[in-house]
């Protein structure tokens, strides 16, 4: 019946070589208790068989399975006996080892206690010593980006820094330019506000400004340039902080202009030239407030030095907001009038322009410009055009 269909589909799947029995099963078959191995193969072989030809249900290939299982599992069983036998015999060899191990262990710590523990004392000065020359390399390395005009690297790297010293950077940074000549130092001090300006934390930035505020006085670079640059920057930059924070009004940038003020007097224009070269966005930002001043209190002896200035700018829309600056002013100065002489000096100056506008092209909003300043000339008192001065300063040229 159904046993029987049994047997002989497991039958079907049985190997008939013991070799491949044991190949099959070794690993399988003793993780089944010896038992139940046993009484299995007592059903097959005694279960009554209930089938048409009556013939009986024992299967030779399952008595084979069967032993083959056993052996194996019985020559495992005996190997795991061998090896724990061997353990238990071999356990005093091992505790023995272990002990003199133990009491050299014990000996070599009472003897080289000292030794070791200096060597464990100057690993940890040197580890101390390495991660503190590491902080410095990479502050070195900020401080020298940052002297390279290489901004990005420089932040970057301070950026790496675990616990960022700002304040002593700066110090670092503004110490270190002290020691070269005054137009070096004030090339590292617009260096060092450009790094400032990238500075992605407002509170950071504010810190540096405040801190610069002070540093500047010590070596006058706040009536040079780099107060120009630091004032503007510290509006910009510097808000959005709470307080928030403003630079000294009194000093910022009134030092540098009255002292630029005073140089223009005299008709010393190389630092206010040079100073338009490099930055010309700041410079225009205090054109007006820079030149407004001298040309409300223009004299016979400082006009020919002052309209000589717009000609020493570096660009040509820089000269010509220059001249309609200086004789705008001018204009509106009541107590006294611009004579022949002063308007031929400006109408020679401004030929200089003309000649280079005629060279280059120059914008249409410059050739308005200067158009708009020749149309000046007659609303002086003696109503004469801008032609005509400046055919009069070729003749005489004063």
């Amino acid at each position: 019946g159904v046993m029987l269909l049994l047997v002989v589909l497991l039958a079907g799947r049985a190997s008939s070589a013991d070799d491949e029995v044991l190949e099959e099963n070794t690993l399988g078959g003793c993780g089944v208790s010896h038992g139940a191995l046993h009484n299995t193969a007592k059903g097959w072989q005694y279960t009554p068989c209930h089938s048409e030809k009556n013939g009986a249900c024992f299967v030779p290939e399952h008595e084979k399975r069967y032993q083959a299982l056993v052996k194996a599992c019985e020559a495992e069983q005996s190997n795991r006996s061998a090896l724990i036998r061997q353990y238990r015999a071999d356990f005093p060899s091992y505790s023995s080892d272990v002990i003199v191990s133990l009491s050299q262990l014990n000996v070599t710590l009472r003897t080289q206690h000292d030794r070791l523990e200096s060597m464990v004392q100057d690993h940890h000065y040197a580890l101390l010593n390495t991660t503190e020359y590491a902080v410095q390399l990479v502050r070195d390395i900020v401080l020298t980006s940052l002297e390279a005009n290489r901004t990005d690297q420089a932040l970057r790297h301070y950026a790496a820094l675990l616990e960022p010293e700002l304040k002593q950077l700066v110090q670092e940074s503004y110490g270190a330019q002290r020691t070269v000549r005054i137009g070096t130092a004030g090339r590292k001090v617009a260096l060092l506000l450009q790094f400032v300006r990238a500075l992605p934390d407002a509170n950071e930035r504010a810190a540096v400004y405040r801190q610069l505020e002070e540093l500047l006085q010590i070596d006058g670079q706040d009536e040079r340039y780099p107060g120009v640059l630091f004032t503007d920057d510290a509006a910009k930059y510097g808000a959005g902080t709470e307080p928030e924070y403003k630079p000294n009004p009194e000093r910022y940038p009134k030092r540098a202009l009255e002292r630029w003020q005073r140089q223009l007097d005299g008709g010393f224009f190389a630092e206010l030239s040079q100073f338009a070269a490099d930055h010309p966005d700041y410079y225009e930002r205090i054109e007006r407030e820079l030149l407004h001043p001298v040309a409300e209190r223009w004299s016979v002896e400082t006009w020919p030095r002052l309209v000589a200035y717009p000609n020493a700018l570096p660009r040509l829309e820089q000269r010509v907001r220059a001249f309609r600056l200086l004789l705008d002013t001018a204009q509106k100065q009541q107590q006294q009038q611009l004579n022949d002489q002063q308007l031929m000096l400006l109408a020679g100056e401004m030929l200089k322009v003309e000649r280079e506008l005629t060279v280059q092209g120059g914008e249409q909003q410059q050739q308005q410009q200067l158009t708009e300043l020749r149309e000046m000339f007659p609303q002086r008192s003696y109503d004469r055009s801008y032609r005509t001065y400046a055919e009069l300063f070729a003749l005489y040229k004063p």
